[in-house]
């Protein structure tokens, strides 16, 4: 038996297998991003690390707000537990005067690594709480718990169920980064987990190498890109978005130099961070 088909049919059949193609080409880029970017980080940290950082406006290069930050590293419970204290002060967050804040962060270096808890507490000129954010990684539970504070009363609470891949608290990401590995360059994805409950699908992948100057010197670094997976809208919208970059050393143990990307989210400044000064054990860079 002989099939015959008119050109009118023919074109009908073209058309759909091109739409079959368009159909699996969408479902790859869909599924792709699920689960095959895993990489155990395990950033190289010394038992004590400080260092400083200031944070300018990308237009028009003015100095918004500065930080500093110590890193203590002790075993608990056969457990290398990282806490990082960061103090800072300056116009930050869109805030309208210039306030200070504390923020503490703690993770298990391996396993992930295991963010536990995150708190930043910022104060007037005057000492007194304006406003609290904690972000509590319960595992046993698997659940995530934020709570907002405000003038030391607790406004807001929010629960969500702690996903399976990796999620850390965007507070201390420049810390937990230093743990790519960057010879091999593969993709990685990651959950941030904000303070107001919400979890931001991240994949990051190195650029390349690049000299940089900053405060603390010039290096070379390596180049990453942070990129927001939005699934199916990642070809619509991916150009729209503002680029987001980080800078680390070649030289172990790849030291944090520079952020550029927006502050907190839509709708806040692009800003730029810039290394001012890191010291442990081995190392002691910038002023």
């Amino acid at each position: 038996m002989v099939f015959r088909y008119s050109g009118y049919e023919i074109i009908r059949m073209k058309l759909r297998i091109s739409m079959n193609k368009i159909i699996f080409v969408v479902l790859s880029l869909i599924f792709s991003t699920t689960g095959l970017f895993a990489q155990e980080l395990s950033p190289s940290i010394e038992n004590h690390e400080e260092g400083s950082y200031r944070t300018l406006l990308k237009k028009s290069g003015r100095i918004i707000w500065q930080a500093s930050w110590v890193i203590n590293k002790e075993t608990k419970n056969e457990k290398k537990v990282v806490t990082v204290t960061e103090k800072g002060h300056g116009y930050y967050n869109n805030s309208k005067k210039d306030i200070h804040w504390l923020m503490e962060s703690s993770f298990i270096q391996n396993h992930g690594p295991r963010v536990l808890e995150t708190t930043r507490v910022a104060y007037s000129s005057d000492d007194k709480e304006i406003w609290k954010k904690d972000k509590i990684f319960d595992y046993s539970k698997e659940k995530l718990i934020a709570r907002q504070f405000v003038y030391g009363k607790l406004r807001k609470e929010m629960i969500i169920p702690l996903p399976g891949k990796l999620t850390f608290s965007s507070d201390i990401l420049a810390v937990i980064l230093r743990g790519y590995d960057f010879d091999k360059r593969d993709l990685i994805e990651f959950y941030i987990f904000s303070s107001d409950a919400k979890l931001y699908n991240i994949i990051a992948k190195v650029m390349g190498k690049e000299s940089i100057t900053v405060p603390a010197g010039t290096f070379e670094c390596h180049k990453m890109e942070l990129t927001l997976d939005l699934g199916i809208f990642n070809l619509a919208l991916k150009p729209f978005l503002p680029k987001t970059y980080m800078w680390f050393t070649v030289a172990k143990p790849h030291i944090w130099l520079k952020y550029e990307g927006l502050e907190s989210g839509i709708g806040t400044p692009y800003i730029v961070m810039e290394l001012t000064k890191f010291r442990n054990g081995n190392v002691n860079i910038g002023d």
